[in-house]
């Protein structure tokens, strides 16, 4: 698997609950090299980001130590097959927004249990 030029590891206030949450998704999840609490995130065998306990971050990079989970912005999953997702999920998720035509494809927004907003939406090749 290559490793993404910019990828994102998130704070996560449960690990266990967070792994269930993103595994019943479809996502796989993989122990990170040399690092027993980070954990890697793949879809459809494609790397996707890494959750770790957000006290680990703090631990790690002091500046984020009082940082609560979440952020201002949002996370994009591509997926081959958008309408088989959204009608296997939707009922799943905390759907904040969607599905709607953004820029002539469909997006829907969700919620995750520890407030990081992901964008799903169609696969395209360029």
């Amino acid at each position: 698997m290559d490793t993404p030029a910019i990828s994102a590891c998130l704070g996560v206030n449960d690990l266990d609950e967070t792994l269930a949450y993103y595994e019943q998704l479809g996502f796989t999840t993989l122990p990170a090299r040399d690092n027993a609490y980070i954990r890697v995130l793949t879809y459809n065998g494609e790397f996707a980001f890494m959750i770790q306990p957000a006290r680990g971050l703090g631990m790690w990079l002091p500046p984020l130590k009082d940082t609560p989970t979440g952020c201002s912005g949002m996370h994009y999953l591509a997926v081959d097959d958008f309408a088989a997702w959204t009608e296997r999920h939707a009922g799943h998720v905390d759907v904040i927004k969607g599905p709607v035509n953004a820029g002539g494809h469909q997006v829907l927004y969700f919620r995750d249990p520890n407030g990081y907003v992901i964008g799903v939406t169609q696969k395209t090749q360029h």
